[in-house]
């Protein structure tokens, strides 16, 4: 079956000839806890379905029950942008391309790291990004050609899963490319807070990482394996009010805008 996962093609096609010399007990690792049998073993259940309607099959495989609120405050008209926190890095990226994809049609796009174009059936939903390869450079470009389409787009401001700042658990700091791309491109904001966490292991390594000043993202290594910590739980999320591109005046500036639409993200209960 051409949709199922070749993790050690996957690893040659990334890393080229270095991917011989990765020992066999860290490919096996690296197997375990990408769950990789597990995602192929949803590929093949899936019976060959795609995009959001994929995303919904692989939370019902995970017994993961979605509830949301505010489904009133959606838009009739595309071109938005959704904004969102990002608590958990999968379960919450899968619950709003399937509730969204099933509300707009089909008509939504997610930007992603390009690892995850790995799980084909969900390439429909994907726009990947590459923020260390040679595509970085390109990366303005891309997300300006997303924005002019007629896509509805589903943006995690903060770039990264949530971790735990202040005691609390919450997203860094947003950038402020939504706020522009929304005036650039006459797009209206809905912002959406999803509620959710990690296990305690997810922030302890991120606080490992950062004593020791390591580059690479250790926690983002699990996140696989935190999705598959989420079986049986359930999550929420509340929609907000479209925010109107014109809101975003000169006022504030759009780094302060971008904190503006963090902060009511939060407010929403």
């Amino acid at each position: 079956m051409s949709d199922i996962i070749d993790f050690e093609a996957l690893l040659e096609q990334k890393l080229g000839e270095r991917s011989r010399r990765i020992p066999r007990f860290v490919i096996r690792y690296l197997r375990k806890i990408l769950h990789i049998d597990a995602l192929n073993d949803i590929i093949q259940k899936s019976n060959g379905l795609t995009g959001w309607r994929f995303a919904q099959f692989a939370l019902q495989y995970l017994n993961i029950e979605i509830v949301v609120k505010g489904l009133e405050n959606l838009p009739s008209y595309n071109r938005l942008i959704f904004v969102s926190n990002h608590p958990l890095g999968g379960p919450d990226g899968l619950a709003l391309a399937s509730v969204f994809g099933k509300e707009y049609n089909d008509n939504i796009v997610m930007p992603v790291n390009d690892f995850l174009m790995m799980v084909k059936p969900l390439c429909p939903l994907f726009i990947p990004i590459n923020k260390v390869g040679g595509q970085s450079r390109n990366l303005p470009g891309i997300i300006n050609s997303i924005m002019a389409s007629d896509s509805n787009i589903i943006i995690f401001p903060s770039g990264s899963c949530s971790r735990k700042i202040n005691g609390r658990i919450q997203d860094r700091q947003w950038t402020k490319t939504f706020v522009r791309s929304s005036i650039e491109n006459r797009r209206d904001v809905v912002p959406i807070h999803f509620f959710g966490r990690n296990s305690s292991r997810f922030y302890f390594l991120d606080r490992l990482q950062k004593f020791f000043g390591i580059k690479f993202s250790i926690p983002m290594l699990y996140l696989v394996d935190e999705m598959f910590r989420h079986k049986g739980e359930q999550f929420r999320f509340v929609i907000g009010k479209p925010i109107s591109y014109t809101n975003f005046d000169d006022t504030k500036t759009q780094v302060q805008w971008a904190s503006y639409v963090r902060d009511s993200v939060y407010e929403l209960m």
